[in-house]
């Protein structure tokens, strides 16, 4: 087997590829990592002080372990800090509990709040208004008052926590949707460098101010795919015009001939007549005659007045169907390109439509190319029963193969990859790049246990397949999920059980195949 090629620099690396977050997961994590880190410290200095407050910290560091940045956290911070604040406020052991609003701040306290606030490490987003706050606890002069500003300072910390984590993920929303839109979107041939381009772009979004750009780039995409279209109209609609011109020609010369066998008739008849005529006169002639030499005479007249009409018509005869001909061979050319014409649209509409349902990448069908086959295969199994099975299937860490190797290696691996996956399936499978690094497979007559024997058939074959740079073996891999239609299924709900399934063999260690039937996890993670 030759070992598949790829641009860029590659590095040999038999265990899996160590995930690295993108720009966007950086920039919506500055914020709350600078406030862990400065909460974890600042925990050092009062750990033994307070029961609650040591329960507090290590609930709070779960959840940091955990990745946690909903309310939960937000709510732990303003406790925290409540409560660092209300042991910073006790009066030193062994004295007296002095009323709330009589005790004096005293030199120590602003001091110590002010530590608290240097060990939090605040973003420039945060450094004026918590400025305010620290001068404003400065010049406050009671327990109250000092206590009032420090949950000023908590609630602006948690509001930029929920800020920061409403922004990620309307940030990932916004990219998602634009992912799905692009994949939508029947890129031709000529574009389709652009629009890998595009989203190639749109996959490294990490902010907002990022999110114009591609939006106007994805509109003008569709401008030129529409100027395509409208030339393509264009041409449908001369030919129709040229046939609809043809047409009249068409009739024209229908009804000059309609014209000409009335000219025919009538001459015919004339002819009828004039011999009728003349028989009539040469009999009663005969019968009336006495004078041989005289009806001699007589009768050649006659004879004369019959074959000058069989002249005439002849002769009219003869020039309609010199007409005709003419006629009917210029005809038969104006349908013979007409015909030709008509062909090549025929072909060229065919051209395009193919071009539409196929990924340009890959060579296979695209998803566009999925919902036209999988609509016809699920009718067929509607109609006639039998077994219908789906498979989906999603290369694992391609993300890293883009980071470290660049694009083009990744486009070269996801061509490489349909080109392998086309070696091993039966004929009646259909194979879809669904989009990006994630492919379908329609598997008809074929039950959930034989598409599971498939797809590892299909599994082992990338696994082993040597994919080089150069000297350098790259490993790619693929996990695979499979689903069986049922009676109340639709193609949509088939999709999502397949879709699930990909997600626990992702889950259960990558690089292999689960079914609808084996277990499910709880929660479906982000592909990788």
């Amino acid at each position: 087997m030759s070992a598949p090629q790829l641009n860029g620099t590659i590095t040999n690396s038999k265990a899996p590829l160590p995930r690295r977050d993108g720009v966007a997961d950086r920039v919506a994590s500055e914020t709350i990592s600078r406030l862990q880190r400065g909460i974890l410290r600042l925990a050092l200095a009062y750990h033994g002080r307070s029961p609650d407050l040591d329960k507090k910290l290590k609930e709070m560091g779960g959840l940091v372990r955990a990745g946690r940045r909903d309310a939960l956290l937000q709510r732990l911070i303003d406790e925290i800090v409540s409560t660092i604040v209300a042991l910073d406020l006790e009066p030193a052991i062994g004295g007296a509990t002095a009323p709330a609003s009589v005790t004096p701040a005293g030199p120590e306290q602003p001091d110590l709040l002010h530590h608290f606030f240097d060990h939090l490490q605040l973003p420039p987003a945060l450094l004026l208004e918590v400025e305010r706050v620290r001068k404003r606890i400065a010049a406050k002069s009671n327990t109250a008052e000092l206590l009032e500003q420090v949950e000023q300072a908590s609630a602006a910390i948690s509001e930029r926590l929920a800020l920061a984590a409403d922004n990620r993920r309307s940030i990932d929303s916004a990219r998602q949707s634009l992912l799905d839109l692009i994949d939508r979107i029947p890129v031709s041939r000529n574009l389709a460098s652009e629009a890998a381009q595009l989203r190639r772009t749109i996959e490294t979004i990490a902010g907002p101010e990022e999110i114009r750009p591609c939006t106007t780039a994805l509109a003008q995409l569709v401008g030129k795919l529409r100027e395509e279209m409208q030339a393509e109209l264009d041409r449908l609609a001369e030919f129709l015009r040229g046939t609809a011109r043809r047409l009249q020609e068409f009739e024209q010369v229908m009804q000059r001939s309609r014209e000409m066998y009335a000219e025919s008739e009538a001459d015919a008849l004339q002819l009828s007549e004039t011999i009728c005529v003349g028989v009539r006169e040469v009999r009663l002639s005969v019968g009336e005659a006495d004078d041989l030499d005289a009806l001699k005479v007589l009768i050649e007249s006659k004879l004369e007045v019959i074959d000058n009409g069989l002249t005439q018509f002849v002769s009219s005869q003869s020039v309609r169907a010199a007409e005709a001909g003419d006629v009917i061979e210029r005809m038969t050319h104006r349908l013979k390109d007409l015909e030709q014409q008509a062909l090549h649209l025929r072909e060229d509409l065919e051209v395009q439509h193919a071009r539409v349902l196929m990924d340009p990448l890959t060579g296979i069908l695209n998803r566009a190319g999925y919902t036209e086959m999988a609509s016809k295969h699920f009718a067929r199994w509607k109609r006639y029963g039998g077994a219908l099975s789906l498979g989906v299937i999603d290369l694992d860490l391609f993300k890293e193969i883009n980071d470290r190797y660049g694009h083009a290696a990744g486009d070269k691996v996801l061509a490489t990859v349909a080109s392998k996956l086309k070696e091993v399936i039966r004929e009646s499978d259909v194979l879809c790049r669904f989009g990006g690094e994630e492919f379908v497979l329609l598997l008809p007559e074929t039950s959930v246990s034989d598409a599971r024997t498939m797809l590892e058939k299909l599994r082992n074959h990338i696994a082993d397949c040597p994919f080089r740079h150069k000297d350098t073996p790259v490993r790619v891999t693929m996990s695979c999920g499979v689903a069986q239609f049922q009676a109340t299924d639709t193609i949509d709900s088939v999709f999502e059980r397949a879709d699930l399934a990909m997600y626990a063999a992702k889950q259960g260690g990558r690089n292999r195949v689960c079914t609808e039937l084996d277990p499910m996890p709880e929660a479906a993670p982000a592909h990788d």
